[in-house]
């Protein structure tokens, strides 16, 4: 379950980036009218976007639709609460969730599974895991900035809300 909420999460990151990647107005519209569309609408709307970004943006927006209805509301509502995030802190988000999609599968695996389980500790027992000998011999240093970066932004600034 929490494995399939990073994901979630993820995807809210990279669907609130698109908006970034171009100025066209149908890329800035709302995500949430967006998947609300009928194929044909969604189609109509996002012709007018380079051909790759519109296909990138048809197949995220499918697997909103392909998900069971109140996960995708969850999902939704996390959407709602990263835009309402300051720049600076969607940003920080979008960055971890970028430098995460870098990492080798196998590794992208490790790494949210111990985000995962750090989301579910308070902020002062993550911190104490996260010092932990141990636990940082699992990770190579950029890994485990993104599970230290990832645990805090996203349990802070998505589920605190």
């Amino acid at each position: 379950m929490r494995a399939a909420i990073i994901t979630g999460l993820l995807l809210v990151a990279s669907l609130a980036a698109w908006p970034q990647k171009t100025n066209h107005p149908a890329a800035r519209a709302n995500i949430e009218k967006l998947q609300q569309l009928s194929p044909e609408q969604r189609k109509s709307a996002l012709q007018r976007l380079p051909p790759q970004r519109q296909q990138q943006i048809e197949q995220r927006l499918n697997r909103l639709d392909q998900m069971d209805p109140a996960r995708r509301e969850r999902l939704l509502e996390r959407y709602r609460r990263f835009q309402a995030l300051p720049p600076e802190t969607q940003n920080q988000i979008r960055d971890v969730g970028r430098r995460l999609r870098e990492l080798p599968e196998d590794r992208q695996q490790v790494v949210r599974g111990a985000i995962n389980r750090l989301q579910k500790l308070s902020a002062e027992d993550r911190e104490r895991r996260l010092d932990l000998p141990r636990f940082k011999k699992r990770f190579s240093p950029a890994e485990l900035d993104i599970v230290r970066r990832g645990s805090g932004l996203w349990h802070d600034a998505l589920d605190a809300r």
